[in-house]
């Protein structure tokens, strides 16, 4: 009889053909975000470039306006969608949201002083308006970094696991830390 290995990460045991446990709420979260980054991303490129060829009645500053602003937005949706959909503390997840509100922030901040004061030569808001969003995207970026580091060595230090001990039914993510644990002490001797 073969044993079946067990997966800590829900994502290994996903099928496509199948809908996620509504218990496992991460993956719905982090895909749908992530999806609706990359949908603003592609309205917000559309709406600049069709910028270029409207008619001289249109505003194209206010045109470029709404471009930037739901381009900008999408860029921390997409890290947060990362954080979203790797196993993060709330800590990580509300840094990251933390930052998503920052972000918002900066292009509330933009839409305020566009296109007057941004980029001009004199009252130029651009520096403040970018380091307000760099304000944001900094800890976001970060959170998804660190998220994604971890659920890498995680995933490597399963690897390491004596087979018997990764095909343990009742194996949880406390007890392959004390396995890497066990491991780390044993090569430290």
């Amino acid at each position: 009889m073969e044993q079946q290995m067990v997966s800590l990460d829900p994502l290994a045991e996903w099928d496509a053909d199948e809908y996620p446990e509504p218990a496992d709420l991460r993956l719905v979260r982090g895909t749908a975000a992530f999806v609706t980054a990359v949908f603003l991303a592609v309205i917000a490129l559309a709406i600049f470039a069709g910028s270029y060829f409207v008619d001289a009645s249109v505003d194209k500053y206010l045109l470029r306006e709404i471009a930037f602003a739901i381009g900008a937005f999408s860029l921390p949706l997409a890290l947060l969608a990362v954080v979203l959909t790797l196993p993060a503390n709330a800590r990580a997840v509300a840094i990251a949201v933390a930052g998503v509100v920052i972000c918002l922030v900066a292009i509330a901040f933009f839409s305020h002083h566009y296109p007057h004061n941004w980029n001009v030569s004199t009252n130029d808001a651009t520096l403040t308006g970018m380091a307000i969003y760099a304000a944001g995207v900094l800890p976001v970026a970060l959170t998804a970094g660190v998220a994604l580091s971890l659920y890498v060595v995680e995933r490597l230090c399963l690897l390491l696991l004596p087979e018997e001990v990764r095909a343990d039914p009742e194996l949880t993510r406390e007890r392959v830390r004390e396995h890497i644990g066990e491991l780390v002490d044993d090569g430290s001797d």
